[in-house]
C-alpha cells in the first residue's frame, strides 16, 4: 500500500541519515587524532627550540666572560712591560755595588727570568683562547641556524593544525547538508575526475605495459644511477603502485602517510621542472627533473618550501615542501612518483630497501 511505501522510504531516509552520522563521527574522530599527532609535533620543535636558545645564551655568556679575561690578561700584560720600561735594567756591575750579597744579584735576575716567563705564558694563553673562542662562535652559528629550521618546521606545523581545525569546524558546519547537495558534489567530483582521468588512461596503460614487463622479467630492475633516497619519514605505505584508491584504478606511485607538515625532501640530485597547484588530482605537487630518464613527482603538498622556483637546481635531502591533503587525497600523505622516460614506474625497484 501506499502507506507501507511512505514507512519504507522514511526507514530508508532515516538509515541512510544515521550512516552519515556514523561516517562524519569516524572523519571527526580522524581529524582529531591528527590534531593530537601534531600539537605533539608542536610540543617537540618548541622543546628544541628552548633547548637551543638555552645553549646560545649560555655559549653567548662564555664568550662575553672569555673576552673580559682576554682584555684583562692584556692590561696585565701592558702594565708589567711598562713597569720594567720605567724601572730599566741595571747592569750587573751596578747590582754588584748596591746589593748587600751575590745572592741579592742572582735573585734579581731570577725575578727578571721569572717576569719574562710569565709573559711568554700568558701570550701562548692569550692565543689558546682566541683560538678557543673562534671555535666557540662557529659552534655558536650552527645552534643559530639550528634554531632557524626549527622554527621553521614549527610554523609548518602550526599551519597544518589551523588547517585540521578549520576542516573539523567546517565539518561541523555542514553535518546537516541535505542528500541532494552531498549527491550533487559526488556527481561533480565524479565529472572532474572522469576528465582528468581521460588524459591520464594513455599514461596509466604504459605504467600497467611496463609493469607487466618487468613481472616477465623483460626489464631489468636494479637501482638508478642517480641513487634515490626516500623522499620522507612515513607511519608505512598505504598505497602501492598499481593499487587501487577511489580516485585511480591503477595507482601511479607511493602513498607514504604521516602527520601534516612533516618536511619531503628531494628523493636526488636534479632541477626543479614544475611547481603545481590543483584543487583536484594531485593539488600542490612539484615536479623533478633529474637527467633524460628520470624525473620525480611529490603531490597532495600542504605548501611549498620557501624559495623554491621552476629552474632551480636542488639537490638530494634538500627541503622542496611540507605533508598535506591537498588535491583528491583522504588524509595527509605524500604521493610518490618516479617517471621513466615520461612514464610512472615502481619507486620501490629504485629506492633502498627497507
Amino acid at each position: 500500500t501506499a502507506l507501507e511505501k511512505k514507512i519504507a522510504a522514511d526507514e530508508a531516509a532515516k538509515k541512510k541519515k544515521q550512516e552519515e552520522q556514523a561516517r562524519l563521527a569516524t572523519q571527526l574522530a580522524e581529524i582529531d587524532t591528527q590534531i593530537q599527532g601534531v600539537q605533539g609535533k608542536l610540543t617537540e620543535t618548541q622543546t628544541g627550540i628552548s633547548q637551543i636558545e638555552a645553549e646560545i645564551a649560555g655559549s653567548e655568556n662564555a664568550i662575553r666572560t672569555k673576552e673580559a679575561e682576554l682584555v684583562k690578561e692584556r692590561d696585565d700584560q701592558a702594565e708589567t712591560l711598562r713597569n720594567i720600561y720605567e724601572q730599566g735594567s741595571p747592569s750587573t756591575l751596578e747590582l754588584l755595588v748596591a746589593a748587600d750579597s751575590l745572592s741579592d744579584v742572582l735573585a734579581y735576575h731570577d725575578y727578571l727570568d721569572a717576569v719574562e716567563g710569565k709573559i711568554e705564558q700568558q701570550i701562548t694563553e692569550i692565543d689558546e683562547l682566541k683560538a678557543a673562542l673562534e671555535a666557540r662562535k662557529a659552534d655558536l652559528e650552527k645552534q643559530r641556524n639550528e634554531l632557524q629550521r626549527l622554527e621553521g618546521q614549527q610554523q609548518a606545523y602550526r599551519q597544518a593544525l589551523g588547517g585540521q581545525r578549520t576542516e573539523r569546524n567546517h565539518l561541523l558546519a555542514n553535518a546537516k547538508s541535505s542528500e541532494e547537495k552531498i549527491a550533487a558534489q559526488i556527481a561533480e567530483s565524479q565529472k572532474v575526475y572522469s576528465d582528468v582521468n581521460n588524459e591520464l588512461t594513455k599514461l596509466m596503460e604504459e605504467a600497467k605495459r611496463k609493469a607487466a614487463q618487468r613481472a616477465r622479467g623483460e626489464i631489468p630492475k636494479g637501482v638508478s644511477n642517480i641513487g634515490f633516497q626516500w623522499p620522507t619519514s612515513f607511519k608505512y605505505i598505504s598505497t602501492n603502485f598499481g593499487g587501487q584508491t577511489p580516485f585511480q584504478s591503477f595507482h601511479t606511485g607511493l602513498d607514504l602517510p604521516n602527520y601534516a607538515g612533516t618536511e619531503i625532501v628531494a628523493s636526488a640530485d636534479g632541477v626543479v621542472n614544475y611547481i603545481g597547484q590543483l584543487t583536484y588530482g594531485y593539488g600542490n605537487f612539484v615536479v623533478i627533473s633529474h637527467n633524460a630518464r628520470f624525473a620525480t613527482l611529490y603531490g597532495h603538498c600542504q605548501s611549498f618550501a620557501q624559495g623554491i622556483t621552476v629552474g632551480q637546481t636542488i639537490s638530494r635531502g634538500d627541503l622542496v615542501c611540507y605533508m598535506g591533503t591537498t588535491g583528491w587525497s583522504t588524509g595527509p600523505h605524500l604521493h610518490f612518483e618516479i617517471r621513466e622516460y615520461g612514464v610512472p614506474v615502481d619507486p620501490r625497484d629504485y629506492l633502498p630497501n627497507l
